[in-house]
């Protein structure tokens, strides 16, 4: 059935003024009831819903949050994997956005998709009033188009992108795996096997690329065989040093492209009864404290996690206050930290 024609105050579509008039209750009773935040008495309640229907009021997403005094609310999506919470990226990263919001007296609330439709995931987020901006940590190069053509600002972590708005603070994961490699050839390896992360994720993919790029700057043949999937998981490099180990010409130095791998690779050497440098040479990507107390200590790209997760707070306040202008890019260094996980070929 059609709605009735409500003239208005304000023009054609009603405003949260209107309603409020019609109902004769404040404009902050209304703002109550629409959001479900707060108490409101039942026959105000009834009152507002009345108006509403009877006025078709379609709430405006966008007023809604800036009328909420919770607005500037930092919202962090993160993918769900195994022992997220435990995950030497993740606590770092949280580190730094912590040490950020705190201090500037926002909230930040952990936001995270379990078997929901992406869509639907996005709608619902982008729905909360209260949420002022997004930091995303997903890995994926795409950005949803419902986020994409939203009013919300966000800001992607350990991602780049060409879109000119698009906001991001990224490390340079190509270089630091290049400047790994090429540490090993200089040392006299030409066999040097990866087992790299997942390739749905950017620094997987990123990864993978400047390990084939060194290999072939230096005129070293790129072999199918030297390349396995770990897929950022100790348990599945684990299985893939193993396999390396056994072949038929196992190579001299593997590039790990993360520390928690490494943890896996270490000890499937260790457990084929070699070791590490005699038997083969490892470099991992991240610095995770843990791997300066391993025997030997291992040498690895330190990434700065926590720099990236202070900027990427910094960021998306300056965003939500409208400090800053779209189309933040930043992307930091890393660096080869040597240690003793390495030997020199003769």
């Amino acid at each position: 059935m059609a709605k009735n024609t409500v003239k208005t105050r304000k023009g054609k579509f009603p405003s949260i003024d209107d309603v409020a008039g019609e109902a004769g209750v404040s404009i902050a009773t209304v703002s109550r009831v629409i959001n479900n935040i707060g108490s409101v008495k039942e026959r105000n309640k009834l009152k507002v819903l009345e108006a509403v229907d009877k006025l078709n009021f379609k709430p405006n997403i966008s007023a809604s949050r800036l009328a909420s005094n919770k607005v500037n609310s930092v919202g962090l999506i993160m993918p769900v994997y195994d022992d997220m919470f435990g995950s030497f990226f993740f606590t770092e990263l949280m580190k730094g956005i912590r040490d950020v919001v705190f201090p500037a007296r926002r909230d930040l609330i952990l936001l995270y998709n379990v078997n929901e439709p992406e869509d639907d995931f996005y709608r619902r987020i982008l729905n909360k009033t209260y949420i002022g901006g997004l930091i995303l940590e997903l890995g994926a190069l795409e950005i949803n188009p419902i986020l994409g053509k939203s009013d919300i600002p966000y800001v992607v972590v350990n991602g780049t992108y060409d879109e000119p708005r698009i906001n991001y603070i990224s490390v340079s994961n190509r270089t630091g795996a290049h400047d790994a490699v090429k540490y090993l050839i200089g040392m006299g390896h030409s066999r040097i096997a990866t087992i790299h992360g997942a390739l749905n994720i950017q620094s997987g993919r990123e990864r993978l690329e400047g390990y084939t790029q060194a290999l072939e700057e230096s005129g070293i043949p790129v072999s199918r065989d030297l390349i396995l999937d770990g897929n950022f998981f100790r348990k599945t490099a684990y299985e893939k040093m193993t396999a390396l180990l056994g072949a038929k010409e196992p190579p001299t130095a593997v590039f790990v492209a993360s520390d928690e791998m490494a943890l896996g690779a270490i000890k499937a050497v260790k457990d084929k009864g070699l070791n590490v440098p005699g038997d083969i040479s490892l470099v991992g990507f991240d610095d995770n404290p843990m791997c300066s107390e391993l025997s030997p200590k291992l040498t690895t790209v330190r990434q700065p996690i926590t720099e990236m997760g202070r900027l990427a707070a910094e960021t998306i306040i300056k965003l939500i206050d409208k400090e800053e202008k779209p189309g933040v890019k930043k992307t930091l260094a890393t660096e080869l930290i040597t240690r003793d996980s390495c030997r020199r070929i003769p």
